[in-house]
């Protein structure tokens, strides 16, 4: 009886660990960067970042928001397309996603990982 007791004690301990582990590699969602309006040259050193960064897990997926009036989230998307084309990297590892309309154009870059719940905005 003591040893029924003793190897419950121990499958709840392994249990009970177990769940702690498996909580505590669930990846999530992060936030590279965030900024405002920027010259070509300036969005492409942003981009040229965010790929790197993208880069460095191959099972990841990068997510744009842009955030701004209708025409200022086009403008914005067309400097990052440029920029990704020009640094010749895969654009399907990127989903844009157009935020709400916004006074002054803004854009995040975040990193998902695989399994991640992707942003909102």
């Amino acid at each position: 009886m003591k040893l029924t007791r003793q190897m419950a004690m121990i499958c709840g301990f392994i249990l009970v660990a177990a769940g702690f582990t498996g909580s505590q590699t669930q990846s999530k969602a992060y936030k590279f960067a965030e900024f405002g309006p920027m010259s070509q040259t300036q969005v492409k050193k942003k981009v040229d970042g965010f790929l790197l960064e993208l880069a460095k897990d191959p099972a990841s997926q990068g997510y744009i928001i842009n955030y701004g009036t209708p025409r200022a989230i086009t403008l914005r998307r067309r400097q990052i397309t440029r920029s990704i084309d020009f640094l010749k990297y895969d654009p399907v590892r990127i989903t844009f996603v157009d935020g709400p309309t916004e006074k002054k154009i803004r854009t995040q870059f975040w990193i998902v990982p695989a399994g991640a719940t992707p942003p909102a905005p």
